[in-house]
C-alpha cells in the first residue's frame, strides 16, 4: 500500500494491529517505519519501508513511502510492485501538487485506490470541501463511506454509512485502542439527529453506486427503494468499482490518525474494498505458468548484510537456498539468505509465496565478467 502524509496512521495501524506495544510518533523521533537518522530528525519519509501486519485473519503486506516530491523515485518503484493504495489526504488542504503525481504514478501502474481523509481534528479541516478538491483535481467522483461525529477539535467518531453502524472513541485513554461499536438501532436510539443525517447520505451514496455498478443499479429498479439494498449488497459493489480500475469512483474514508481516530475501519476497508493478489492479473504470467516469478523493484546496501534485493513475488515461491534464473542478464543465480522484512529488522525464512515480498541477501545482479 502507499501512503503520502502517512507515517502516523501506519504507526496507528502496527500499534492496532498487535505488531508494536507502543504508539511511535514522527515528532518524538521513536516511529517504527521511519527508523534512519535522517528521517527521524527531519521528520519526513525519505525512503520506502516494507512490513507486513496480521489484521483480522487477513496479513496485509504494507509500504510505507515517501510524500516528498525529492523522493518521489521511491513512490514510482513502490508502486511497480503494489496491488492496491491508500491516498491520504490532508482534510484541510485537499488534493496538493504532489498527490497529483503520486495519483498519476499509480494509474500509470494500474494500482487499484482508496482514499482516506485525515487531519479533520484540525480547525481548518472540511470534508466536503476535499471532496470538491478530489472531484475538480482528480476528475474523480468520491464515494464517501463514513460520517464524522463532532467537527474539528470535538471529533469523537464515525458513522459507517454501509451498514449505519457508528464508532465511538474515548480520547481521554488507551490511545485509540478500544472503542464503543453501536449499530444501527443502538444509533437511532441515543444519536437520533445522527442516524437520520447518516441515512440520508447511506441513500446518496447508494445512488451514486448506482451510477458506476450495474449489479446494485438492477437493484433498485426492481425494488425502486434504496431501503432494499443491505450492507453487504452495498460492500460488494464498492469492492466491485475498486477493483475496477476505470470506474471514475473511489471508495473515501474518514479519520483523524493523530488523535486515534478512525485507523481501525480503515483497515477494515482496506481488506474489504482493495484487491488480494489472487485478484490481479498480469499479462507476463502468462509465459510462466505455476514457475517462480519476482521482481526486484529495489536494491539497498545493509551495514551488516551487504546487498539487499527485495523482490516482489508473482507466482509460484521462492526458497532459501534455490537457483533462479535472471532473465533479463540470461544468467542463474543462487538464493542465499531469505528473509522477509519488518522495516529496519530482517528476519529469515524458508520460503516465501506468491503475492508477499521478500528479501535476498547477496543475489548478483549483474553481468559475470
Amino acid at each position: 500500500m502507499l501512503f503520502r502524509s502517512k507515517t502516523t496512521t501506519t504507526e496507528r495501524m502496527l500499534f492496532y494491529s498487535g505488531y508494536t506495544n507502543h504508539l511511535g510518533e514522527v515528532h518524538t523521533g521513536d516511529t517504527v517505519m521511519d527508523y534512519m537518522d535522517q528521517e527521524r530528525d527531519r521528520g519526513i519519509t525519505i525512503t520506502a519501508a516494507a512490513i507486513t501486519l496480521p489484521w483480522k485473519k487477513h496479513q496485509l503486506n504494507l509500504i510505507d513511502t515517501p510524500g516528498h516530491v525529492d523522493f518521489t523515485m521511491e513512490v514510482e518503484r513502490s508502486l511497480r510492485v503494489t496491488d492496491g493504495a491508500v491516498l491520504i489526504l490532508d482534510g484541510s488542504a485537499g488534493v496538493q501538487a504532489q498527490t497529483l503525481t503520486v495519483w498519476r504514478q499509480a494509474i500509470r501502474n494500474k494500482v487499484n485506490r482508496i482514499a482516506y481523509i485525515n487531519k479533520l481534528d484540525k480547525p481548518a479541516g472540511d470534508v466536503q470541501a476535499t471532496i470538491n478538491s478530489l472531484k475538480t483535481r482528480l476528475n474523480i467522483t468520491p464515494l464517501l463511506t463514513q460520517m464524522p461525529l463532532g467537527e474539528g477539535k470535538e471529533m469523537y467518531g464515525l458513522v459507517d454509512l454501509v451498514d449505519l453502524s457508528a464508532y465511538v472513541w474515548d480520547k481521554s485513554s488507551n490511545q485509540g485502542k478500544l472503542f464503543s461499536k453501536l449499530d444501527e438501532t443502538q444509533l437511532k436510539t441515543t444519536m437520533f439527529n445522527a442516524w437520520k443525517e447518516a441515512s440520508a447520505l447511506r441513500s446518496d451514496l447508494i445512488e451514486q453506486c448506482c451510477d458506476f455498478d450495474n449489479l446494485i443499479a438492477e437493484e433498485v429498479i426492481l425494488s425502486e427503494s434504496f431501503d432494499s439494498v443491505t450492507p453487504k449488497m452495498l460492500r460488494d459493489a464498492l469492492r466491485r468499482i475498486t477493483l475496477n480500475q476505470d470506474s471514475g469512483a473511489l471508495v473515501t474514508c474518514l479519520g483523524s490518525s493523530y488523535k486515534n481516530i478512525g485507523v481501525q475501519p480503515l483497515m477494515d476497508a482496506i481488506v474489504q474494498y482493495l484487491p488480494s493478489p489472487q485478484d490481479k492479473s498480469y499479462p507476463f504470467l502468462r509465459y510462466y505458468g505455476g514457475k517462480l516469478c519476482g521482481l526486484v523493484f529495489k536494491i539497498i546496501h545493509h551495514p551488516q548484510k551487504g546487498v539487499l534485493s527485495f523482490v516482489r513475488v508473482y507466482s509460484g515461491q521462492l526458497s532459501a537456498n534455490s537457483s533462479v534464473y535472471n532473465v533479463t542478464k540470461q544468467q542463474s543465480d543462487k538464493v542465499g539468505k531469505l528473509m522477509v522484512a519488518f522495516a529496519d529488522d530482517f528476519r529469515e525464512v524458508g520460503e516465501v509465496t506468491a503475492g508477499n515480498i521478500a528479501v535476498i541477501a547477496g543475489l548478483k545482479l549483474r553481468d559475470r565478467k
